[in-house]
């Protein structure tokens, strides 16, 4: 209508959790207006944001800062974002779409099984490794992984230095039960699995759990 200033334009800002959408807002406006933290759930509820920009007009046309008669002809254009919560789809039908998202901290830690998520990432890499993308995904995993705890996730079991448990789904802790798992398994690379209890073995005490939150 008549005298009526445009409405600006509005923008939602929305996706997955902790994936950087109150960041961004803070990026546009060139300072911290959206509180942000690298834990999914820090924003709660929705709020409109303004982004302002300063545009001066003369009568006609041209920028100026003052017209004839000394009043100044700013007018105030921009737009609004929408700083939203993250949004996960309610009937996600392949978990490994969810233990993705709990591999990128896009879920609450009480929301998943630590090890599963650890061993799922692990597998993922490594599948990145042999397909020859490492080096724009994960260009230090394999190096870290024999730094930091002892083991090269790409050598088969036999040429390792490692202890003989390799992640058997026999639970019973005898000798034996290792060493067959052992015997039929040496001549393949560590699963995601594998991976978690060789770190419980060299690093954390034989403790799987504390494996996977490292």
């Amino acid at each position: 209508k008549r005298g009526l200033n445009d409405r600006p334009l509005r923008v939602g800002i929305i996706g997955f959790p902790n994936v950087g959408k109150s960041a961004l807002i803070n990026r546009l406006l060139g300072r911290r207006r959206a509180r942000t933290a690298n834990t999914p759930g820090v924003t709660r509820s929705l709020q409109w944001i303004r982004v302002a920009t300063d545009k001066n007009t003369s009568a006609s046309g041209s920028r100026s800062t003052r017209n004839g008669g000394g009043m100044n002809n700013t007018r105030k254009k921009g737009f609004e974002l929408l700083d939203s919560p993250g949004i996960i789809p309610s009937d996600m039908i392949d978990q490994n779409d969810a233990l993705l998202l709990a591999a990128c901290n896009s879920v609450g830690v009480g929301a998943y099984d630590n090890q599963a998520v650890a061993a799922y990432l692990c597998d993922r890499i490594q599948s990145l490794v042999l397909l020859g993308k490492d080096t724009t995904a994960a260009p230090q995993w394999r190096q870290k992984c024999i730094e930091r705890y002892g083991f090269d996730p790409m050598k088969p079991l036999s040429e390792q230095n490692i202890a003989a448990r390799w992640g058997s789904e026999n639970t019973d802790g005898s000798a034996n039960t290792w060493l067959a798992f052992a015997a039929a398994n040496q001549d393949r690379i560590p699963s995601g699995e594998d991976m978690l209890f060789i770190v419980a073995d060299n690093r954390c005490k034989g403790d799987p759990e504390n494996a996977a939150r490292k």
